[in-house]
C-alpha cells in the first residue's frame, strides 16, 4: 500500500508543483482534511482543476489540538483511511502548505507509522505560506549571518519573547492563538517590517502593517505575521 502526501501551497491552484499536480491526476482515492467533515476543504478546492470525476474524495475532520476527543479523532480518521486504502492499494492525502509545517497530516504520520508499517509513505512538499507572502513583500527571509524563526502563535510568553530577542526574521502562524495581540505589537517595534498576512494565496488574500490600531482586529486562522529587523 502506497500513499502520497501532498503539499498543494498555499490555495492558489496555479502554485501547485508539477509532481503534485501529476499525483493528483493520477490518484483514484483522495483524502482531504477538514474543519467541518465535508467538501469544503480549502485542500480539495485548492486541488479541485487537476482531480478527476470519477476519483474517490473521503473528508476527513481535523480537530484543534485543545479538542478533548483529539486522540480518538485522529484514530477514527485512520481506521477510515485504512478500510479505504485496503480497497484501493494506493491513495493521495492533500495538504495547505507543506506536509511538515504545521498541516493537519503531521498530526497522522507517526500513528500511521507505528500502526502500519507496511505503508509505504511518499512526502511531496509544497510552498509555504510565509515564502509567498515574502515574496509579495519583496524582502529575502534571511541573509547572510542572519536568523529566521518559525513559530505558532500558541507558544507561551517567555519563548515568543525569547524569539524576537534572537531571530533576525519571525515568522508566527496562527496568530489568531496569540493570548494578547494588543501586548504582543508593542514587543515587535525594533523590527523594521512588521506585516500581517491573511489568506495568502487565495483571492480574500490581504497584508497589513502591524501596528496599534491593527492589533486590535480579529484575524482567522489562515493569518500570519512577519517580521524582520532589516529590509535586507
Amino acid at each position: 500500500m502506497k500513499l502520497s502526501v501532498v503539499g498543494l501551497g498555499p490555495g492558489d491552484p496555479e502554485l501547485v508543483t508539477v509532481k503534485a499536480k501529476k499525483v493528483i491526476e493520477n490518484s483514484q482515492l483522495i483524502f482531504v482534511p477538514s474543519m467541518k467533515s465535508d467538501l469544503s476543504s480549502r485542500a480539495y478546492h485548492t486541488a479541485l482543476p487537476y482531480i478527476s470525476k470519477s476519483v474517490s474524495i473521503v473528508p476527513l475532520y481535523f480537530p484543534y489540538f485543545s479538542n478533548p476527543r483529539f486522540s480518538e479523532i485522529i484514530q477514527s480518521n485512520i481506521d477510515s483511511m485504512m478500510t479505504k486504502l485496503k480497497l484501493y492499494d494506493q491513495a493521495a492525502f492533500l495538504i495547505i502548505g507543506d506536509p511538515f509545517l504545521y498541516s493537519s497530516y503531521f498530526q497522522l504520520h507517526q500513528f500511521l507509522q507505528e500502526q502500519y508499517p507496511e505503508i509505504k509513505i511518499d512526502i511531496i512538499p509544497g510552498l509555504s505560506a510565509y515564502q509567498l507572502a515574502l515574496s509579495r513583500l519583496q524582502i529575502p527571509a534571511v541573509g547572510n549571518n542572519q536568523t529566521l524563526s518559525v513559530i505558532t502563535g500558541d507558544v507561551n510568553h517567555e519563548k515568543i519573547s525569547s524569539v524576537l530577542g534572537l531571530s533576525d526574521t519571525v515568522v508566527i502562524y496562527k496568530i489568531n492563538q496569540i493570548a494578547n495581540l494588543a501586548h504582543f505589537e508593542s514587543q515587535t517595534r525594533e523590527f523594521s517590517v512588521r506585516k500581517i498576512c491573511c489568506e495568502i494565496g487565495t483571492d480574500q488574500e490581504t497584508i497589513r502593517d502591524l501596528n496599534h490600531k491593527t492589533a486590535l482586529d480579529h484575524y482567522g486562522y489562515f493569518s500570519s505575521i512577519i517580521l524582520k529587523k532589516t529590509n535586507l
